[in-house]
């Protein structure tokens, strides 16, 4: 199954002459792209979730053959009259730990930065007060940048 995640769907034509609910929501998602028939008995789509009448999640389930519990294949939501597909978990986590990875490497390349050199101004490579200061600023802009990745980037 292809993934159509950047795709939405919204049919005007059909909204102007209906009013979405969760008694023909089912209806309206046939008509996009993500509906395929269900090629056996054990496929179905079904709503798993509804908040009238702005949001209904779909999910197209299977049944395991060797257990006969259903199996979620995809999740679809209906947001205001559009249909999306959901992410999957393998794409969101992706994503959260490509972004974690990139703000790390900027905490410790910050981190290597602050200490790599020694000291010029003070004998035996200790910092000054002012120094010890600047570093503690730039620990907290560098744990602030840590924790709150989007304020950190400009």
């Amino acid at each position: 199954m292809c993934s159509l995640t950047t795709t939405a769907f919204k049919d005007d034509a059909w909204l102007a002459h209906n009013v979405l609910s969760k008694y023909n929501v089912l209806e309206y998602f046939s008509r996009s792209p993500f509906y395929r028939p269900p090629r056996s008995a054990s496929e179905a789509y079904v709503m798993v979730e509804e908040q009238e009448p702005h949001l209904y999640v779909v999910q197209k389930q299977g049944r395991d053959p060797a257990t006969g519990r259903a199996k979620g294949a995809a999740v679809y939501y209906v947001l205001d009259g559009t249909v999306f597909q959901a992410a999957t978990l393998d794409a969101v986590l992706g994503g959260r730990s490509g972004r974690l990875l990139y703000s790390l490497r900027g905490a410790f390349g910050e981190a290597r930065a602050l200490y790599s050199e020694p000291s010029q101004s003070s004998p035996g490579g200790l910092a000054a007060p002012e120094e010890k200061a600047e570093h503690e600023r730039a620990a907290d802009r560098l744990l602030s940048n840590f924790f709150n990745p989007s304020k950190g980037q400009k």
